[in-house]
């Protein structure tokens, strides 16, 4: 046991502190069989100096690096003491050697580490991870899928990265939006940051979301206990911030009011006047009328999506075989008529019948679709735009309107 004593006692020297940090003993080769560093020579102390000591938690995040003071040299290419790996990390942890210059790394394995403060007493039997022998691996070449929920951009939308490399992404939002956070593979304690780095050591998928930005007067205006942006205040399957921007009433959870949908052969452009349930597609709330595609226009991005969840006051490209009139559907009504749009096309619809606002910010013609002559038609200036249909407009600059 001499021969693991010294590294303790030298740590116990160099950290005289009462600061706590996660600890353990790391052991690398062995006397009979030094490890080799990735060129098949003795490993040194000088390639534990120019390598990393990379540590990682059980979903593959890293999360630290392993400061090497305590590992002393007991041999040729033989390495043994305890080790800091810094602060407020999880009880149980991975180690990798990662040598960029040869784009290799070795898997040291895991083990428990123990919150300590470098006193002489961590005990080897259970606090340990051991290698007796490295094998290194080239780095792999991992995936990373940036996807944007909401109006707002990203830095990056995806690519190809070798392994252990750091990759930054920035979610900046729209006008009228705010960043909310990340999901998918993204580490829990940068999940609200805008700016992410992220090690390619794993595939990653994750997604930047942005939601409108609610006033706080508004929100202090409920008169129920969950009031922040993101609760469901009536519990109807709607956060705060989605009643804001649909126009709904936060403190009512009924969806007793109705709208009226006509739908003809060939290409239709409707709008809902009231707000569906969630987590319905337009082709579900028309399960009666044989649909063969639902496209919606995305105005920040000005490209055409996939129908997901439909909601008032935007316009959908609809396509039917059949026609249908008379359709009823059933959602909360619209009793705040703002529309927040964007510089460029947007395609909206309206919960009243109304005027399109003079506003020099309109770069042109509101535009409607005649479902019966399949082609555009100019809506006249004094003319009402109808609940149900969805309208073009073009704006000039980013607009809130009241429509």
């Amino acid at each position: 046991m001499k021969k693991f004593l010294l590294p303790v006692l030298t740590l116990s020297i160099l950290f005289s502190t009462s600061s706590l940090s996660n600890v353990i003993w790391l052991e690398i080769g062995t006397l009979s069989q030094p490890a080799r560093n990735p060129e098949s020579g003795v490993l040194s102390e000088a390639d534990l100096q120019a390598f990393d000591l990379k540590i990682f938690d059980d979903q593959s995040e890293e999360i630290g690096l392993v400061d090497i003071a305590g590992l002393d040299p007991v041999g040729v290419g033989y390495y043994v003491g305890v080790v800091n790996l810094g602060s407020n990390l999880p009880d149980t942890v991975s180690v990798k050697l990662v040598s960029f210059d040869d784009e290799m790394a070795a898997d040291l394995g895991n083990g428990l580490s123990l919150v300590d403060n470098f006193s002489p007493f961590v005990d080897p039997g259970v606090h340990k991870i051991t290698a007796q022998s490295l094998s290194w691996q080239g780095f792999s070449v991992n995936s990373l899928s940036v996807a944007v929920t909401g109006f707002g951009s990203v830095s990056l939308t995806g690519g190809e990265f070798p392994e252990f490399n750091v990759v930054t992404v920035t979610a900046a939002p729209a006008t009228w939006y705010e960043f909310i956070g990340w999901t998918g593979n993204v580490p829990a304690a940068s999940q609200k940051s805008p700016t992410v780095s992220l090690t390619m050591n794993i595939d990653r998928e994750i997604a930047a979301v942005f939601g409108i930005i609610v006033p706080q007067a508004w929100l202090d205006d409920i008169d129920l206990p969950l009031k922040g942006a993101d609760d469901d205040a009536d519990s109807d399957g709607f956060t705060n911030r989605d009643e804001y921007e649909f126009g709904t009433d936060p403190e009512d959870d009924q969806f007793t009011s109705t709208a009226t949908i006509d739908i003809a052969i060939g290409w239709n452009l409707i709008s809902l006047a009231v707000q569906p349930m969630s987590n319905r597609a337009m082709w579900s709330l028309l399960d009666n009328v044989p649909i063969r595609n639902v496209w919606e226009w995305n105005s920040w991005t000005d490209k055409f999506e996939i129908n997901g969840d439909t909601r008032t006051k935007r316009g959908y490209w609809v396509y039917s075989n059949t026609p249908k009139n008379g359709i009823v559907i059933d959602g909360q009504s619209v009793i705040d008529a703002k529309q927040f749009l964007f510089q460029g096309w947007n395609l909206i619809g309206s919960s009243t019948s109304s005027v399109v606002p003079a506003n020099a910010v309109f770069g042109g013609s509101v535009w409607y679709w005649r479902p019966d002559r399949q082609q555009f038609i100019p809506l006249p200036s004094d003319e009402q735009m109808t609940p149900g249909l969805a309208y073009w407009l073009y704006l000039s600059e980013d607009t809130m309107i009241e429509i």
